[in-house]
């Protein structure tokens, strides 16, 4: 036994400065902690306190257009010009499956959805505004309602 380690001396010696060497390799690419001062700290929880304070004046601003809007649908409607709804917050009863149109796959039927459009006939009703509003709401999938006819698919389906 003592003649093997008398052997492989050499070995075992390179493998432990090998060891040496990738452990401080490793231990000196670690980045030293950041310290960083209490006028920094102040500075950004300033901040973050002013953004909080700009969102929720966003919010009630949000809120506010929101109550304008319905607002002026009321008017309108008890002038006897409705307003129809390009988006529904829910399906009126049973959601219709979209993938009927060519065109939309499951994919883009899941995204209509979540933007409010649920029924065929919604499609069918479009103007080309309200195309446009749609369109810029697709992301990756714009310019696909004109490309692929979904309109007149939609008032072929009825």
């Amino acid at each position: 036994m003592i003649w093997l380690f008398g052997e492989i001396w050499a070995w075992i010696f390179a493998g432990f400065l090998l060891g040496v060497l990738v452990g401080w390799w490793a231990w000196a690419r670690t980045p030293a902690p950041v310290a960083v001062d209490g006028s920094t700290v102040a500075r950004l929880r300033s901040e973050l306190d002013s953004c909080a304070g700009a969102l929720a004046r966003a919010e009630s601003d949000i809120a506010a257009a929101g109550n304008r809007i319905k607002a002026l649908e009321a008017s309108l409607a008890a002038a006897g010009r409705p307003v129809p709804q390009l988006f529904l917050a829910e399906p009126d009863g049973e959601p219709d499956d979209l993938t009927v149109i060519s065109g939309i796959g499951p994919r883009l039927a899941t995204l209509l959805n979540d933007i409010g459009i649920f029924h065929v006939r919604q499609i069918a009703a479009w103007s080309e505004e309200d195309v446009a509003e749609v369109d810029a709401r697709l992301g990756a999938f714009k310019g696909r309602i004109a490309r692929d006819n979904w309109v007149e698919q939609a008032n072929a389906i009825g």
